[in-house]
């Protein structure tokens, strides 16, 4: 007889990806308003957030295929949210950068989104409290992303490739 619940807690990274898929299921269902989805809300935002971003930094960004973020891009494009540009300094590398639209599709998805981040920033709590060693929840946060990222970037071989190289 098996007995359900005496497994124990939930590792770490289960509970991470789980809580994660949950609240991009969430955004998922905001954005429909917006008709975007979560991928394309996030390479609009980071586009957005970096001026200008490579085709290869956006998939390491990602954490997807070149060929996924591709596929995304292609779509964002065809919409008029987002245009390539050929690099003056390297023809070979490609740039990607929001258009007007794109900036209004962004602005209208954050609104969308506010509620969402708002019960966020509520779980969080108003004074970000700090651990033991003093670092915040938001801090610990970015870090642990940082670190998945930075990890990401290493195994596909790319560890320091930055969003875009300088010239």
């Amino acid at each position: 007889m098996t007995q359900h619940g005496t497994a124990g807690p939930e590792p770490l990274l289960a509970s991470l990806l789980s809580g994660a898929a949950g609240y991009a299921g969430r955004a998922a269902e905001l954005l429909t308003e917006c008709s975007l989805t979560v991928d394309r809300w996030r390479v609009l935002e980071l586009v957005a957030r970096h001026s200008e971003v490579t085709m290869s930094g956006l998939a390491t960004q990602l954490g997807v295929p070149s060929s996924t973020a591709t596929r995304i891009v292609d779509h964002l494009v065809s919409d008029g949210a987002l245009y390539r540009a050929v690099d003056m300094v390297d023809r070979r590398r490609v740039l990607l950068r929001v258009t007007d639209r794109g900036r209004t599709s962004l602005g209208e998805a954050l609104h969308q989104l506010e509620p969402l981040e708002a019960e966020i920033g509520r779980l969080i709590g108003p004074e970000r409290p700090a651990s033991r060693d003093g670092r915040t929840v938001d801090h610990q946060t970015r870090h642990l992303v940082d670190k998945g990222r930075a990890r990401h970037r290493q195994d596909r071989g790319d560890a320091t490739a930055p969003m875009r190289a300088p010239p």
